[in-house]
């Protein structure tokens, strides 16, 4: 048998998602189990996480009922036949979902709903350890509701629409309502509040605080007042019922309703987002006509106020951001994502470039300002946000701050802005959600400000051979022109064994095809039967049948 190697994927024994990762635990006591859910509906992130903590005997039941009571958005019957689960991102009155499009959009937590596929299939698998990794569970055909619970295991229910039962992939952790849930206190301060031109209303409605960011605004005297207007980077909110404002002396509190974390798996280390009003200028005298966005180009300057900014975990002690920070500045916020193949009718048949709403829980790169946009257009901007909707970031890692109890991750629940001398508009505030393994390493990468196609899994950049999915599973730089190929792995034709060095790479899948011929164009899938881990490598051993001319092995993203 003849083997002919085309990728890798990353080491069996490198860990994904740790119980303590999750950000959704419900129930207390020193004991932990994970239960993960993987849709077969084409959308990604197709596996999420949820987690319990208990304390003496717990059941499989009580992992299913705890979770669903928690999370309102989780629904179904896994535990009986036929099986059934649903997700519907948490969300309240007024707020409108994220729908991204195209293959350069972060996919987060927050991206997408999941409902069961007719005709699919639900089946049960386990796994023990506190690290769940792709590949470790197996199936479990004889799972009951009653089963004792076992600490720190992984209970997966996974969907099939085909022939062949689809393996766990790689999950996100499911998230809380990531905006602010209460205004506990809004002083708008000793100056005398600015107010709408257009209808003469003061900008301090509190309840513009809340929920997601502006996605659609209003015409000014430029555009007709009655047309919907996508927010976009150089035309922000800018009426009574989108923002809210804060004087001198002026201090709003917020609340969430679960604690922010300063997440190791968020984008950027950014762990929190401001939304305000600002913008970025125009060059040459050009006015914003909610026309083609190719065709504006950004001056490299953008307008904001600074403010102070306080976090705490009860409402009472708090601990202070150092120096003034730019809460209603850079970077400004785009509604939608651009997606002319599939324009959002709801704005009219006008609309030729705007599509689903922006993701607020991802951040744009923190090391960028104003001047490094001179030059860019609105739509090249705004595709370079990859459907994030802007913001100012805040990372918490540098605060000192107490450990959420259930997940041991520092955080906090209750934000306050103090304005100083100037008067910061405030829209939202966004939990950041975390992203897939890969995407982070995308954005590490890639420079935010080049083409998002070159990010893409299958883009080569440096032309050296391996694609970008292969550069990241073997830890090579993407940007970096190498002749020498990412692996070389030693090979036993006869015994049918492949031994490659262990490199991790936790949301990639390997799989393994054989063809008879090397013309013939219908590869078949196998199988590795055994998997031994020696020091820095994997050893697979391949469970083929009949004769096999060629042997290839392909790295997937499996989320």
């Amino acid at each position: 048998m003849g083997l002919a190697v085309l990728a890798w994927w990353g080491s069996p024994e490198s860990y994904g998602l740790s119980l303590s990762q999750l950000e959704q635990i419900a129930g207390t006591g020193t004991n932990t189990a994970g239960i993960i859910l993987c849709w077969d509906d084409g959308q990604s992130p197709s596996c999420l996480g949820w987690g319990m903590r208990w304390n003496g005997g717990s059941t499989i039941q009580d992992l299913w009922n705890t979770v669903t009571n928690a999370d309102f958005g989780l629904t179904g019957s896994v535990l009986e036949s036929p099986a059934w689960a649903a997700y519907h991102r948490p969300t309240r009155a007024g707020d409108l979902l994220p729908r991204l499009s195209g293959e350069t959009s972060i996919r987060t937590a927050y991206a997408t709903d999941h409902f069961t596929v007719t005709g699919g299939t639900w089946l049960a698998w386990i796994t023990t350890g506190s690290d769940y990794r792709v590949g470790s569970a197996e199936p479990f055909d004889s799972l009951l509701p009653g089963d004792q619970l076992l600490p720190d295991s992984w209970i997966l229910w996974v969907q099939s629409t085909g022939a062949i039962a689809r393996t766990p992939g790689y999950p996100l952790p499911a998230v809380h309502y990531p905006f602010a849930s209460s205004v506990v206190a809004y002083q708008v301060g000793d100056a005398i509040p600015p107010f709408d031109w257009m209808n003469g209303e003061d900008f301090t409605n509190r309840t513009t605080l809340l929920g997601r960011p502006t996605v659609d605004t209003t015409g000014d005297d430029d555009i007709p007042t009655n047309h919907p207007v996508p927010v976009t980077v150089c035309y922000p909110a800018f009426r009574a019922h989108e923002v809210a404002t804060v004087t001198s002396n002026g201090v709003v509190i917020l609340a969430f309703d679960h604690t922010v974390l300063d997440h190791p798996m968020n984008p950027y280390g950014i762990d929190l987002i401001l939304f305000g009003n600002s913008l970025s200028s125009l060059a040459a005298n050009q006015t914003w006509t909610n026309g083609p966005p190719q065709e504006a180009i950004l001056a490299g300057s953008s307008t904001g106020e600074s403010a102070l900014l306080d976090v705490s975990v009860d409402g009472t002690n708090w601990v202070a951001l150092p120096g003034l920070l730019q809460l209603d500045g850079f970077a400004p916020t785009t509604g939608r994502e651009l997606d002319a193949t599939t324009p959002d009718p709801a704005l009219g048949p006008d609309n030729l470039w705007w599509g689903g709403p922006s993701d607020p829980t991802l951040p744009v790169n923190p090391a960028l300002d104003p001047d490094d946009w001179a030059g860019y257009s609105v739509a090249g901007i705004t595709a370079c946000y990859r459907g994030s909707a802007g913001g100012y970031g805040v990372d918490l890692s540098s605060l000192d701050l107490p450990a959420d109890p259930l997940t041991g991750i520092k955080g906090f629940r209750y934000l306050r802005i103090r304005s100083f001398d100037q008067q910061p508009e405030i829209d939202a505030v966004a939990d950041v959600s975390p992203a897939f393994p890969y995407d982070l390493w995308q954005l590490d990468h890639f420079p935010w400000l080049s083409d998002p196609v070159e990010a893409l899994e299958a883009s080569d950049p440096d032309v050296d051979g391996d694609a970008n999915l292969i550069e990241y599973a073997g830890n090579h730089d993407p940007l970096q022109y190498d002749p020498t190929p990412a692996w070389r792995p030693q090979v036993d034709p006869g015994a049918g064994e492949l031994i490659y060095q262990s490199v991790p790479a936790p949301d990639l899948r390997l799989g393994f095809q054989s063809v008879a011929e090397p013309v013939h164009p219908d590869w078949l899938d196998l199988a590795p039967f055994l998997i031994e881990f020696l020091p820095g490598s994997v050893r697979y051993h391949l469970a083929t049948t009949g004769s096999y001319r060629m042997v290839r092995m392909q790295a997937v993203r499996h989320d």
